[in-house]
């Protein structure tokens, strides 16, 4: 079907840049999750005895609770308890309460309507995705949907989740935003 259609984003420069696609994130960026995982994180934390504050919550990577958790423990059965109610907890407060994040629904639409191709990239287990995918019902703009059952769970920056998309989309990565 030919090389994949240019788009600027930017008309305001003399300069224009091209792109081909939009990636975004899901959590944070198009999802509104960032306050419903904290939340998640201290219950959880708290009925389990883990001294989690929110100074270290404020300061910490945005890495799984598998990771941030051997800051306090090295109980590899209680990290493993932690992250099998932290995940049951947050499935059923997201799939209740995860809403798309102030303009982020407007700018999909409007790339959408401008033929833009758009992808989801996301760290985040395929089930995860899905119960966001119920409420939010973000697929029907997007090319393609990465989650971390895709790139075996590479934590950020690793770019593998950002060549898997390009690599379908068939366009350059160095011409995305």
């Amino acid at each position: 079907s030919g090389s994949p259609k240019e788009i600027s984003l930017s008309s305001r420069t003399s300069m224009e840049h091209r792109y081909q696609a939009v990636l975004f994130d899901l959590d944070g960026t198009l999802a509104r999750t960032v306050e419903l995982y904290e939340e998640v994180a201290f219950s959880t934390a708290n009925d389990f005895g883990i001294p989690l504050t929110k100074h270290y919550w404020d300061t910490a990577p945005a890495v799984p609770p598998n990771v941030w958790l051997r800051e306090f423990t090295k109980d590899e059965a209680l990290i493993t308890r932690y992250c099998t109610e932290f995940n049951r907890r947050a499935k059923i407060l997201i799939g209740e309460k995860v809403t798309w994040n102030p303009g982020a629904q407007g700018t999909v639409r409007n790339l959408y309507e401008r033929k833009v191709p758009m992808a989801v990239v996301t760290t985040s287990h395929e089930e995860n995705v899905q119960v966001k995918e119920v409420r939010m019902r973000f697929y029907r703009y997007m090319q393609t949907v990465i989650h971390g059952d895709h790139v075996a769970h590479r934590i950020k920056p690793d770019p593998l989740g950002l060549i898997v998309a390009t690599t379908i989309m068939e366009v350059d990565p160095k011409r995305c935003i």
